[in-house]
């Protein structure tokens, strides 16, 4: 848009003739008159040029016949003159009884449009009001030819500025929602219209837009002028625990219609965001392995029933479960396939999957080892893989089953993975495989097999009993519950031990029978990693560095592996990650980086250490940061004095040498100057060039 300025201070000079001097009283247009406006000034002479300040004061007297209470005098924000000190564009007149009269003052600036005509109404909140709302007293401007030359004004450089304001610290938990009231205030003289505000959600970051819309919107905004926006975001429920920025973008035009914000130089703000997460990431078990015959025809398939569960409590997705370890002489599948596929397994959550097995003729009665391996995600989509091994009870094998069979139908561990130097319940279930005959006088004693050093025998100790159990009979198709409970040595490597389950038992006949299976028992040692106290200042100033460090230590029984040490927040870092790896027992290490504030105020963040244990659990340690940060003050000289330059410091070890090696090279020419006579010579010489010599004043000669 293009302002011809000189033809427009004209026509301004003749608007405020017009107004100051021509111009009769006018009055607000509503029934009996009742509100007229008596005069109009304005604290400027001559014309008002493109974002030039004035003062407009009107004069109102109140002919309603009752007295009025709040009435609000209304300047039309439509026009090219906006309010300039903030204070907006109405005024409220409190207790403005019948036949006073007020006046009403206004800062205004003018853009520099051509809408040069300013609209005022009076309006009465009383329910009873005598006037109108928005009748309006119209100034009209005269307009006139000017025979000067035009000047061409570019409007682009009315640039408003925006400005997003929030609370200094928010502060959201993973998974859940997030409500952000964002206030938006125009802080410059220019108007701002068609203001958007649209979240930059790419690259890492956890929020997302919880609406349909993907921006928000302010109409306008006169200079000073706020507007609160409420935005709803929600936080994946993967997300880390650290400061994230949540950039928000700005495009908004000017009252010209020049767009700001767009293309190559995008406008934003920043706001920083601390996440929580109470989370723990998804972690897939199997376990209570079930097995029954499903078809009378085929008495050697078993339906094997296996619970998948999920022991974090975060979802994962893409489960697939594959068999391992099947045999052609031994497990096999029975038209079926090895794999199996869950879409989705919530937190806590579990599912039953079923693989149909069959027993190839060489596998007797007995608990048959397969593995199950387990690859997942979670809902960031990082991959998971574990193996998992289990046990199938089988009852008879390819030739069927003609005596009495005891089988070890299932058994656990309370907890599940047994923690060294702790007591553990073992839970088990026999069952009697025979259709018809009753098994009695059941003795069953655990063993160890023959394992070396590392086998069960020293690891396990039964608590309060003998590791032998006595049954008196159990009928056909029947089950025996019983229940050990042991104390595991504090010094056990983490792994699966195993125990024999023997059996000595007799039919109803008297027949004695022995029979044995495998137990597995899962043991995890104790793991601690151990941090001294994080070494930050309280304060530090901003674009200055500051060291950290802490020290760290493995005081458990077992081996972390990769260990690794990573600061997060609002600040530059320097050597910010240290991936140790296998950390292993006894071993000491320490961790130093250097952070930079980038901005004055509270600085937070973390040193963030994570590791696994040898169960592959996944761990977190966090080391909080805090500290302030100040802004750096140079030192002000007085106008017009040069700086002062400042002498270098000085190094007084190197002065030391210096004097110090003077002294050894006088000393040295002293010593070789006396050994070869060079003394008597000089002196011999001074006598040869008569020397004069001096007198003291009591007559005695010395020479100088």
């Amino acid at each position: 848009m293009f302002i011809k300025k000189k033809g427009l201070s004209i026509v301004l000079s003749l608007t405020l003739g017009i107004l100051l001097f021509f111009a009769p009283p006018a009055k607000l247009q509503a029934a009996g008159e009742a509100i007229t406006v008596t005069n109009y000034s304005i604290n400027h002479s001559g014309a008002i040029e493109p974002q030039e300040s004035f003062i407009l004061t009107v004069t109102l007297v109140n002919q309603s016949g009752s007295d009025l209470d709040g009435a609000k005098v209304v300047v039309d924000s439509t026009s090219s003159f906006f309010a300039a000190d903030g204070t907006g564009l109405t005024k409220t007149i409190a207790d403005w009884n019948n036949g006073v009269t007020v006046t009403a003052s206004f800062s205004l600036r003018y853009d520099g449009g051509s809408r040069n005509t300013l609209s005022i109404s009076v309006i009465d909140n009383l329910s009873n009001a005598q006037t109108v709302a928005n009748n309006t007293y119209t100034i009209a401007v005269s307009q006139a030819e000017s025979t000067n030359p035009t000047q061409e004004v570019d409007t682009s450089t009315y640039v408003p500025s925006i400005d997003i304001i929030s609370d200094p610290y928010v502060y959201a938990a993973a998974g859940e929602n997030l409500t952000l009231a964002l206030k938006i205030k125009n802080t410059s003289s220019y108007t701002a219209q068609n203001i958007r505000v649209i979240p930059d959600l790419s690259g890492e970051s956890p929020f997302a837009l919880t609406g349909n819309s993907s921006q928000f919107s302010v109409a306008s905004l006169n200079p000073g002028e706020t507007q609160t926006i409420t935005c709803y975001f929600a936080v994946a429920p993967s997300a880390l625990e650290k400061v994230y920025t949540l950039k928000l973008n700005l495009i908004y035009s000017n009252a010209f219609g020049n767009r700001f914000g767009s293309g190559a130089t995008p406008l934003s703000e920043a706001i920083y965001v601390s996440v929580k997460n109470t989370n723990t990431f998804p972690r897939i078990t199997i376990g209570n392995i079930r097995v029954t015959n499903p078809d009378q025809a085929h008495p050697t398939v078993m339906k094997t029933v296996i619970r998948v569960s999920n022991a974090g409590s975060l979802t994962a997705k893409n489960v697939s479960i594959t068999l391992q370890g099947l045999k052609d002489d031994g497990l096999g599948l029975y038209r079926d396939s090895n794999m199996t596929c869950i879409d989705s397994l919530a937190g806590k959550g579990w599912k039953d999957i079923t693989f149909y097995l069959i027993p190839s003729g060489k596998v007797g009665q007995g608990n048959y080892a397969l593995s199950a391996k387990i690859e997942y995600m979670d809902e960031s989509g990082k991959a998971y893989t574990s193996e998992c091994q289990f046990f199938v009870p089988v009852q008879s094998g390819g030739g069927g089953a003609t005596v009495p069979k005891i089988i070890l139908n299932s058994y656990s561990c309370n907890p599940g993975i047994v923690k060294a130097g702790e007591k553990f319940t073992l839970n088990l279930s026999f069952l009697n495989t025979n259709p018809d005959k009753t098994v009695k006088n059941i003795k069953i004693y655990l063993t160890v097999p023959d394992g070396g050093a590392d086998s069960s025998g020293s690891v396990f100790t039964p608590v309060n009993s003998s590791n032998t159990l006595f049954v008196d009979e159990i009928k056909p198709k029947c089950l025996a519950v019983k229940t050990l409970e042991f104390y595991t040595i504090p010094d056990a490597k983490p792994k699966t031990y195993s125990l024999t389950a023997n059996f000595e038992y007799q039919d109803d006949q008297g027949t004695e029978y022995k029979a044995t299976e495998i137990i597995g028992v899962p043991v995890n040692q104790q793991v601690n990693l151990e941090t001294s106290e994080l070494q930050i200042p309280a304060e530090g100033f901003m674009g200055q560095p500051v060291p950290i460090s802490l020290e760290f230590y493995n005081t458990g029984k077992a081996s972390i592996s990769n260990l690794m040490f990573k600061v997060e927040g609002n600040f530059a870092a320097e050597n910010s990650s240290y991936y140790v790896g296998t950390f292993d027992v006894g071993a000491s290490d320490y961790f130093e980086a250097t952070i930079t504030p980038t901005s004055p105020g509270a600085q937070s963040g973390a040193v963030v250490i994570t590791f696994d244990d040898p169960t592959g659990e996944h761990l977190v340690i966090k080391k909080e940061i805090v500290f302030n940060a100040q802004e750096m003050i140079q030192p002000q000289m007085p106008e017009g004095m040069p700086p002062v330059e400042m002498a270098p410091p000085i190094n007084w070890k190197k002065r030391l040498l210096i004097i110090a090696a003077t002294l050894i090279v006088l000393i040295i020419a002293g010593i070789v100057a006396h050994k070869k006579g060079l003394l008597k010579k000089l002196w011999g010489l001074r006598k040869s060039l008569r020397v004069p010599k001096f007198r003291s004043k009591k007559g005695q000669n010395f020479d100088e």
